[in-house]
């Protein structure tokens, strides 16, 4: 029997998210999507446990709201390392493949000619060698197996 799981490391900030664990020994991704503070909670194996949304208040601006909350829930800012997730009502959530690959997955045939196809082919298969993904949060982060935003 083998062991399917993937497990996706999360080491940086981007401009809207952090990863991190709580005093609770959970990991978290904590930050801000549109004017809400939204938190995706992890156990320490990396399975999603729960995730909770904040709603704006009229007393903070929504960084000031993920910062009180990180606070309260003495969040440290470190890598973490989790399954993939979704939600998608917020886009915010772990991806394979960047939506173009994916897309020309379930129908290549938008890609004219044979020769492009394979082009597209040997780029899906770099990026999975590669281990690369891909963290929606309001927008796409490509990410490398280290964890480190590659692009955006």
């Amino acid at each position: 029997m083998t062991n399917d799981r993937v497990l996706y490391l999360i080491r940086y900030s981007g401009d809207c998210f952090d990863p991190g664990t709580t005093k609770q020994n959970e990991q978290a991704l904590i930050g801000i999507y549109e004017d809400l503070v939204v938190g995706v909670f992890f156990d320490k194996a990396g399975r999603e446990l729960r995730n909770e949304i904040q709603t704006k208040t009229t007393v903070m601006t929504p960084k000031q709201q993920s910062d009180a909350w990180k606070n309260k829930l003495g969040f440290t800012l470190g890598r973490i390392s989790v399954e993939a997730f979704f939600l998608a009502e917020y886009y915010t959530g772990i991806m394979n493949l960047p939506t173009h690959l994916d897309k020309f997955l379930r129908d290549p045939s938008f890609v004219p000619t044979a020769e492009e196809r394979t082009e597209w082919q040997m780029d899906i298969d770099k990026w999975r060698v590669e281990g690369n993904f891909v963290l929606c949060w309001e927008r796409d982060y490509w990410m490398n197996v280290n964890g480190e935003i590659i692009a955006t």
